[in-house]
């Protein structure tokens, strides 16, 4: 009776001791809206598709987002790591279940007998079987404690699975757009370099027909224009592979066996190439050729940013932090019970004899019930509870600090798409004011009442603005994908129809 009143007074204090943590709560103030947010009319703000990316409405885009989510090899290795923690957590909840051995055995013994002063030997076989159980009894919860943190760190993993599927697609995004900025970049380039090389026509006429109202050096300075714009053409092609290269290690395949554009035909009309054209290159491997807009697209309508709290249920990287404490926290509850008295069942039934016809005639069962208490160990296992305390201590900070991340990202992209919204509304109006600039400037040239020099200053602003233009659409592009992957979502819980096979041929 004492020794059950004192271990009914040691589950009492356990519990005291320890209660475990059900969510934790948000360690900074959240706000209750994004101070950037645009003033909308509830009503008329309508939340963006969760898989964001097809709201761009490219059918090539979202083939490439579906292959990389199945084929990236940084992903498949979040899939391998959530394997992992996922048979860890197997592996804890094992230990709450009664453990069976069967052990078998066979031992020979010869021993020197003398006996009246005679010697011999007597030799011995014996031959054995013996099934053996165990059993902890969790008296204190210390193992339910540690399978549930085993438990919680494999779903904290598979939100880690989730985040980089979400930066996965962001990055993909970006590539794909920063290709079709380049084919946008390269079409402009060749229509100014048709435009330079005949007005360079024009001004070696004029020279020849008017050569008091020209001279050489007017022509001179349309060749070096019409040269520094061809110059620009190696450069945006080298661009145009080493995306294409990022592009292929993202769908998981080698560098070189992409190639995103066009292609042109015998007549040199260009041609949309067919996805899933392969040619062979001069490595001997299949390069595939994807066809690739070389427009940049509008942005879609504007996706609700909703409140801060959202971000909550809807960033894994969040959800991952938050798990992470309560897998921290039931450790601490693990280390607490770890200092109360253990309690283990075992029993033994070995059979044993000489004849293996006759090893289950004789046997002899065990049962024991044994109970350890920790007395003196050197403040071992007080320091384990402090050790797991100051860890918890370490991931709450964390999970501020990914929470304060994850709003700030969501601020600076409302801001930057909403300024660089407005500058490129500049940058278009600067390009009207150039075109016109530019027409009227070659118009007073040809009427000879201007000198080239003025031309000349004009379209090289003219196609420097239109250049910048193109870059500029690009980048308020980024600065929506960054939203789209800071507002989070729900479409990674689809990724469990993706999960590649393992030992796949591909």
């Amino acid at each position: 009776m004492a020794v059950a009143a004192a271990m009914l007074a040691l589950v009492q204090a356990s519990c005291v001791h320890h209660k475990p943590l059900e969510a934790p709560e948000p360690p900074v103030d959240v706000p209750k809206s994004f101070v950037e947010a645009p003033e909308v009319d509830p009503a008329e703000q309508q939340q963006g598709p969760d898989r964001w990316w097809e709201a761009f409405g490219d059918e090539n885009l979202n083939a490439l987002v579906e292959g990389a989510l199945s084929d990236n090899f940084s992903l498949r290795k979040f899939w391998s790591r959530l394997d992992a923690a996922q048979a860890i957590a197997k592996m804890q909840g094992a230990s709450l279940w009664p453990q069976l051995n069967l052990e078998a055995g066979v031992s020979r013994t010869r021993a020197a007998v003398s006996t009246a002063g005679v010697g011999r030997t007597v030799r011995t076989n014996r031959r054995s079987v013996t099934p053996a159980a165990s059993y902890e009894v969790d008296l204190w919860g210390r193992l339910r404690s540690l399978r549930a943190a085993a438990t919680l760190d494999a779903a904290a993993t598979r939100a880690d699975l989730d985040t980089g599927a979400m930066s996965l697609a962001a990055t993909l995004a970006e590539v794909y757009f920063s290709i079709v900025e380049q084919r946008a970049r390269l079409e402009l380039i060749e229509q100014q370099l048709k435009v330079n090389t005949t007005f360079l026509d024009r001004v070696r006429q004029r020279v020849v027909l008017e050569p008091d109202k020209a001279s050489a050096l007017d022509v001179y300075q349309q060749e070096q224009q019409v040269a520094a714009t061809e110059a620009q053409l190696p450069l945006v092609k080298m661009r145009v592979q080493v995306l294409e290269h990022q592009l292929a290690v993202l769908l998981g395949r080698p560098p070189g066996s992409v190639a995103a554009g066009e292609r042109s035909d015998e007549h040199g009309q260009r041609k949309t190439v067919d996805r899933g054209t392969r040619k062979p290159t001069r490595g001997g491997t299949f390069k595939q050729s994807l066809d690739v807009r070389s427009d940049i697209p509008d942005l879609p309508a504007s996706p609700a940013a909703g409140v801060p709290s959202d971000l909550l249920k809807r960033r894994p990287d969040i959800r991952a932090a938050e798990l992470r404490i309560l897998a921290a926290d039931r450790r601490i509850g693990a280390a607490i019970a770890d200092r109360f008295p253990s309690m283990k069942l075992s029993a033994a039934l070995p059979f044993q004899a000489e004849h293996a016809s006759a090893v289950f005639d004789n046997f002899v069962s065990s049962i024991a019930a044994g109970v350890g208490l920790p007395i003196i160990d050197g403040g071992r296992r007080a320091a384990d509870v402090d050790r797991n305390r100051a860890l918890m201590a370490e991931q709450l900070d964390d999970y501020a600090s990914v929470l304060l991340t994850a709003m700030q990202e969501v601020e600076d992209a409302l801001v930057q798409e909403h300024r660089q919204t407005e500058y490129l509304k500049q940058v278009d109006t600067q390009v009207e004011l150039a075109v016109k600039t530019h027409r009227e400037a070659r118009t007073r040239y040809l009427g000879g009442v201007q000198d080239f020099l003025r031309v000349l200053t004009a379209l090289q602003d003219l196609q420097r603005l239109q250049l910048l233009q193109i870059g500029e659409k690009k980048r308020l592009l980024s600065y929506r994908i960054q939203l789209y992957r800071a507002l989070g979502g729900s479409w990674m819980s689809e990724l469990e129809v993706m999960k590649p096979r393992r030992g796949e041929v591909e």
